[in-house]
């Protein structure tokens, strides 16, 4: 082989590893981007930011046509080098190329582009923005292929349940990338414990259901309507609440609400038909944002939880929903009981009546159950009524009963697995 075609063989290989790196950059760029601080610069009214936004959507053509780009290059620079290192040396010539080709790919392909980017990956990406696009309208065709063939290799999907699933997936992406700035933010010293605390519980605020924060209906405390001024008084002053339920026959049957300023203002006279207050009744699958708008608009404190037979869930107030946000809010008549209190060797003691998510949250994990409390958690891992000493592993958790009461779990002590396997 003479030594023109030797260099014009060499020139293709740069230009093919220079086309890989360019690809690797662009890669590296709209891989890292911020997709929160494209979506402030966007609604600002900058148009690149905008498109750049558009391209880095979830489950989208771009990421997957850059890497058809830098695959392809890599291969083409690959198979040119060993024909080129072949002629030259014969068979350590192969070699020779795999090796070198190896280190170089590796470093221009992955070390230094994501050196590059950053730090700066969406102000790369704005300007790589020319080359996305050809990218994407060049092998679009190829990636709706790998796409069909995709899913028909998988298991067929009920119509529209692809796109609620693509919908749901963003919103999750979304919140991850806000939990994560929290905590960088945190690590950083810009935000101390308690405020990174109430930012990740707004964040969350949106999921949660009133099923989740409801007392449930063995714990509500109310009055029947025919209940008289004494028996009234008496319930007043030993619960401590501003407001009782008042029901007709059974407590199913909840006619309205009545308030602890009402009747100690006007006790001599006191009647339910006088005073009684009106109180809404709301599905156990409602959202607490929603709920939490009705009872400001409407200037209400309670509400009642039914379930889809008719019957009482539980109840709901306006102090539950803050505390999903602020933490446990405490006055002069509760009762103060600690949700987690820690034991020897790394355990806690848990309040069977807390709620199932901070029992997660607080151990990190991402448990799944149908239960919104702790008590039911454990009557599902068991299969049965809870009994004091039972224990079970569940969600990477070792968990005894300690303590019931009416069939219903009071505490537990919780300890990690991994935890209880190097103590024990």
């Amino acid at each position: 082989m003479d030594g023109d075609s030797c260099l014009w063989l060499l020139g293709v290989i740069l230009l093919l590893l220079a086309c890989s790196a360019c690809f690797s950059v662009c890669a590296a760029a709209f891989s890292h981007v911020n997709r929160l601080r494209l979506k402030s610069l966007a609604e600002a009214g900058n148009e690149q930011a905008a498109a750049v936004f558009a391209l880095v959507e979830p489950g989208g053509a771009l990421l997957p046509s850059i890497q058809m780009g830098r695959d392809m290059a890599n291969i083409c620079a690959a198979a040119v080098a060993a024909f080129l290192f072949g002629r030259l040396w014969g068979g350590l010539g192969a070699v020779v190329s795999v090796a070198v080709l190896a280190a170089v790919t590796l470093l221009l392909g992955v070390l230094l582009p994501q050196i590059w980017v950053r730090g700066r990956a969406e102000a790369m990406a704005m300007r790589l923005l020319w080359l996305s696009g050809a990218l994407t309208t060049c092998f679009r065709p190829l990636c709706a292929l790998a796409e069909w063939l995709g899913q028909r290799l998988s298991r067929p999907v009920r119509p529209g349940a692809a796109e609620a699933e693509s919908e749901g997936g963003d919103a999750d992406v979304m919140e991850e990338e806000l939990r994560l700035l929290v905590d960088k933010a945190r690590s950083d010293g810009g935000f101390d414990e308690s405020e990174s605390s109430l930012i990740r519980s707004a964040i969350g605020f949106g999921d949660l259901e009133v099923s989740d924060i409801l007392t449930p209906r063995v714990d509500m405390v109310a009055v029947e309507d025919t209940a008289s001024r004494d028996e009234i008084d008496r319930v007043f002053r030993e619960t401590g609440f501003s407001r009782l339920p008042v029901y007709h026959e059974h407590i199913d049957g909840i006619v309205g609400v009545i308030y602890e300023k009402d009747f100690f203002a006007n006790r001599a006279n006191f009647t339910i038909e006088r005073y009684l207050k009106t109180i809404p009744l709301v599905s156990p699958g409602m959202k607490i944002s929603a709920l939490l708008q009705y009872l400001q608009k409407n200037r209400i404190h309670l509400a009642v939880v039914m379930d889809e037979y008719g019957s009482v869930s539980g109840l709901v107030s306006l102090e539950d929903i803050v505390e999903e946000l602020v933490g446990e809010i405490w006055d002069e008549h509760d009762e103060i009981v600690e949700d987690f209190r820690p034991l020897p060797g790394g355990a806690c003691e848990v309040n069977g009546s807390l709620s199932l998510g901070k029992l997660f949250g607080h151990y990190g994990i991402r448990g799944e159950s149908d239960s919104a409390t702790v008590s039911g958690w454990v009557s599902e891992a068991l299969g049965k009524l809870a009994a004091v000493g039972d224990e079970f592993e569940r969600d990477g958790l070792c968990v005894t009963v300690t303590e019931v009461e009416n069939r219903r779990v009071q505490k537990i002590r919780v300890v990690r697995c991994d935890v209880a396997k190097a103590v024990g």
